[in-house]
């Protein structure tokens, strides 16, 4: 009653609900705030990952000589070996990149090419704004003498 209220005594009823409704909400804040912390950890271990991976990229710039060093390159091995580095961003962002590319060497210069392929795809995940899966098909056939790149989403 509210008489017992205003004098601080306090069915043993009451103090169960209440006990329940406190423990209850508690739990709620501790999961509110568990899903607030793990997506803080999830966005700086991307954030960093991002720096390691943008480091990474511009070291390998930075040591290359503006000169170029054309040798013969497995075109193939080189395309899957930039491609791999983006794998777990492309995943994050839902992009599935497939490459279709027939086992050959050219002769260019592989810091350039590893380059480009690495600037078309960190382009392709900073810039993608849907979470919509997307898919990036990268096609080089040697008898064909063409190459052919296009995403569809």
């Amino acid at each position: 009653s509210t008489e017992e209220l205003t004098e601080g005594r306090f069915p043993e009823k009451l103090n169960t609900n209440h006990a329940g409704y406190e423990l209850r909400t508690l739990a709620q804040n501790f999961n509110r705030l568990s899903l607030q912390l793990k997506e803080t950890e999830d966005a700086r271990t991307k954030m960093v990952s991002d720096m390691v991976n943008h480091l990474y990229q511009l070291s390998e710039w930075k040591m290359e000589s503006p000169v170029l060093k054309k040798e013969l390159v497995p075109i193939h091995e080189l395309l899957q070996t930039a491609a791999s580095l983006f794998q777990w961003e492309m995943d994050n962002k839902n992009i599935v990149l497939h490459l279709d590319i027939e086992p050959y060497q050219v002769y260019a210069d592989a810091g350039s090419i590893r380059q480009m392929v690495s600037n078309l795809l960190h382009n392709a995940i900073q810039h993608r704004k849907s979470d919509d899966p997307a898919r990036i098909y990268v096609r080089i056939l040697l008898y064909s003498c063409s190459t052919e790149c296009w995403s569809m989403d």
